[in-house]
């Protein structure tokens, strides 16, 4: 397995364009990201941003305040102690969210388990289940699954829930 390390600020904006099997993304109170894996490609694109890019299984040691942009995602993805803003657009596996701030995603084939997630949620098209507990807002579009919100601190939106 490979480790590089990415210089970047307390704040950067970590976009991962494509990721090939599981991504796995936990924080620490350093200024760079550091990233492991067997096929992978990184490169600092802007003041605070970094691209990458992995065939493969990732794994990801971003700041705490790092904002997140995941495009596509061929298997799971782990997010845990990120308090910046995230986006995942299409997610082809289950997603775990643990001591998160807001997220948006767009689609997830699989499962979708949050806790403690301190900004609002927006969730379009997912496929498997939701459970979330320990939310601000919510909002969920399309869902076809099965739904579990426990301990609310927000408003909570369903639009077009359906029932497999």
């Amino acid at each position: 397995m490979r480790e590089e390390r990415f210089e970047t600020g307390k704040t950067p904006h970590v976009v991962v364009s494509e990721c090939g099997g599981a991504l796995v993304v936990g924080s620490w109170t350093g200024t760079a990201v550091l990233a492991q894996g067997s096929d992978f490609s990184g490169e600092v694109t802007a003041v605070d941003q970094l691209t990458l890019a992995s065939a493969a299984d990732l794994t990801l040691t971003v700041p705490e305040k790092a904002s997140l942009t995941i495009k596509t995602c061929g298997g799971p993805v782990t997010i845990k102690h990120v308090d910046g803003i995230i986006g995942l657009g299409a997610i082809m596996g289950a997603v775990t969210l643990n001591d998160v701030g807001s997220v948006k995603i767009r689609a997830v084939a699989g499962d979708l388990h949050g806790e403690n997630i301190n900004g609002p949620l927006a969730l379009e098209h997912p496929q498997g289940r939701v459970t979330l507990r320990n939310v601000a807002d919510v909002t969920l579009k399309k869902t076809i699954g099965e739904v579990t919100i426990r301990y609310a601190n927000g408003a909570v939106h369903l639009v077009d829930a359906r029932d497999k």
